[in-house]
């Protein structure tokens, strides 16, 4: 893994959201293959399969598309997992050909903090860090944002 430090990159992505659902549920969300395919990325149904090997050094794969020349996913591996409380990982967009060679980011390391709010909600505290340019910064900050726009609508059911 080439992580990079967040002295060696861009400024850490940081966003704080609220939802109307129980702790247990939205950290659900997160960590649930079949929820992860309806909220996760761009628009609702963007993830066409995900993988989740929930627990430390676990790895994760969410494939966005696949077709008979490449593979286009998000990958990764857990370095911390608190039930309801934490979810630390690492992150790498990947493109994978059909001949076997890799086009990968070097990972960078996202930090999701659960915590109870009022009544039965829950919010969420995200830390996106060691992405390696500007123009990247600024796709995974609008990506974060299209996925929690889409949050709600699996939480409600």
């Amino acid at each position: 893994m080439n992580y990079i430090p967040p002295s060696e990159a861009t400024k850490p992505i940081l966003m704080d959201r609220v939802f109307d659902a129980p702790l247990s549920r939205v950290f659900n969300a997160w960590t649930e293959p079949d929820q992860i395919k309806v909220w996760f990325g761009y628009q609702p149904g963007a993830v066409q399969e995900a993988e989740i090997d929930l627990k430390v050094g676990g790895a994760w794969k969410f494939v966005l598309s696949r077709d008979q020349e490449q593979t286009t996913a998000f990958t990764g591996h857990y370095l911390e997992i608190s039930r309801n409380e934490r979810l630390v990982f690492t992150w790498s967009y990947l493109i994978e050909k059909a001949d076997g060679t890799q086009e990968a980011t070097s990972f960078s390391k996202v930090t999701v903090d659960f915590e109870a709010s009022a009544g039965e909600q829950t919010r969420i505290n995200i830390k996106h860090e060691g992405i390696q340019s500007g123009e990247a910064q600024g796709n995974v900050g609008n990506g974060w944002a299209k996925c929690l726009e889409n949050l709600p609508g699996i939480l409600a059911s």
